[in-house]
């Protein structure tokens, strides 16, 4: 979810949210837990930060250089360049890319994030609601 309120000329206060499931590469209740701690399996979080919606309303300590201009384009090329290169290397392989047409778990996957969204169901009473819509046991 995202809020927005305006302030001043060419910033804007935004408010977003999200869960976690996953932290340090593991699921959130593998990990351990300090003394007294309850072990959960998601967090929920929310923040907000002033946007700038206009190139003016930079401030100039954080105006980026040459440098880093520099960076985010060779950055953006690389990503660019990787994921081709990835892409062709699957072509080459003959990995065929999953659709919802014949990939029971892709199907199941949509329903899920469906209704995670709806903050009705957690990861397994969604997993199972799917499975039982879709008639896969």
């Amino acid at each position: 979810m995202t809020d927005t309120l305006s302030t001043e000329s060419g910033v804007t206060v935004e408010t977003f949210d999200g869960v976690i499931e996953n932290a340090y590469g593991r699921k959130l209740d593998a990990n351990k837990f300090k003394d007294g701690k309850q072990v959960v399996s998601s967090l929920k979080y929310s923040a907000n930060y002033e946007k700038l919606t206009s190139y003016d309303a930079i401030p100039e300590k954080e105006m980026p250089d040459k440098d880093d201009v520099l960076a985010l384009v060779n950055n953006a090329r690389k990503a660019n360049a990787r994921q081709k290169a990835m892409q062709s290397a699957l072509d080459e392989a003959g990995v065929i890319k999953p659709t919802m047409e014949d990939d029971d778990e892709l199907k199941i996957a949509s329903i899920v994030k469906g209704l995670l969204a709806s903050k009705k169901y957690d990861e397994a009473g969604a997993r199972q609601l799917a499975k039982q819509m879709l008639g896969i046991a």
